[in-house]
C-alpha cells in the first residue's frame, strides 16, 4: 500500500509544474503542440522535428515502467510531450531540455524523501 501511495504521490507532483509551463506559453504555442502530440502532427521545421523526436526517444515514462515517452500512452507521458514540445518550439537544445527533465524530476524526489 505504501509503495502505491508513494507512486501516486510523485505522479501527482511530478504534473503539477507540467501545467504551469505550459501557462507560460502563448494559445498558439498550445494549439500546436495539441495537435502536434495527439494528432501526430509535425514540427514547423525538421530540425524542430528531429530535436523533438530525439527527446522522446531517450526520455523514459515513470509510470510505464521505463517505456519511452515517444511510445508510452500513459497520460504523464502525454503531458511530458507536450511540455517538450513547447521547449522545442522555443528552440532548447536537446542537452537543456534533458537537463531540465532531470532536475524536475531530481526536486521532485528530493521533496518526496523529505516527508
Amino acid at each position: 500500500m505504501r509503495k502505491y501511495l508513494l507512486t501516486f504521490t510523485s505522479l501527482l507532483l511530478l504534473s503539477l509544474p507540467l501545467y504551469a509551463v505550459q501557462e507560460k506559453a502563448t494559445p498558439a504555442q498550445k494549439q500546436q503542440c495539441n495537435t502536434i502530440v495527439n494528432e501526430a502532427g509535425n514540427m514547423p521545421s525538421p530540425e524542430l522535428d528531429e530535436t523533438y523526436h530525439q527527446v522522446l526517444r531517450v526520455a523514459r515514462c515513470v509510470k510505464c515502467a521505463n517505456e519511452s515517452l515517444e511510445s508510452s500512452r500513459a497520460g504523464l507521458a502525454n503531458d511530458l510531450r507536450k511540455v517538450i514540445c513547447l521547449k522545442v518550439l522555443h528552440k532548447k537544445s536537446v542537452a537543456h531540455i534533458k537537463s531540465d527533465l532531470v532536475a524536475r524530476s531530481e526536486e521532485h524526489t528530493s521533496e518526496l524523501q523529505s516527508h
